[in-house]
């Protein structure tokens, strides 16, 4: 620990960081950035359950995507026909954007609560994933 002007700077854990980064790939690369780490750091158990943890809540999120984006799609494309022909331009176009937020939050949050805490230092188990995460992290290592 040393001092950084009026801040104290504590020495970064590398062991957190990495355990971090795997939720933080969603965008790019999705799956694979799990697996790589999952491969790599096998004998890390902390490490290797959050990258586990988070393969199994990229392959979630992204079956949530791909299974509801085509009925979003649509639901907008229908709140679109409506506002033209009822005149409610308005209503429906904030109730698009509502729903478009509540969508968004839905597929942030588990990614942004995955990075606090192994970043923390914490193993933060997803209700149903966590369960798994480590049932198949014991048969890894």
């Amino acid at each position: 620990m040393f001092l950084l002007g009026d801040y104290v700077v504590r020495n970064i854990n590398i062991e957190h960081t990495l355990a971090a980064l795997p939720y933080l790939f969603y965008i790019p690369i999705p799956v694979l950035v799990p697996l790589i780490f999952a491969i790599i750091f096998r004998k890390n158990k902390f490490i290797l359950f959050h990258s586990v943890q988070a393969l199994f809540i990229h392959i979630i999120i992204g079956a949530f995507i791909s299974l509801t984006l085509s009925f979003f799609m649509n639901y907008c494309n229908n709140l679109a026909i409506l506002s033209v022909k009822y005149e409610y331009g308005d209503f429906y176009g904030i109730l698009t954007i509502i729903i478009g937020l509540l969508y968004l939050l839905v597929i942030i949050t588990p990614i942004l609560l995955g990075v606090y805490y192994s970043s923390g230092g914490k193993c933060f188990k997803f209700p149903i994933i966590g369960n798994i995460s480590e049932k198949v992290c014991n048969y890894i290592t």
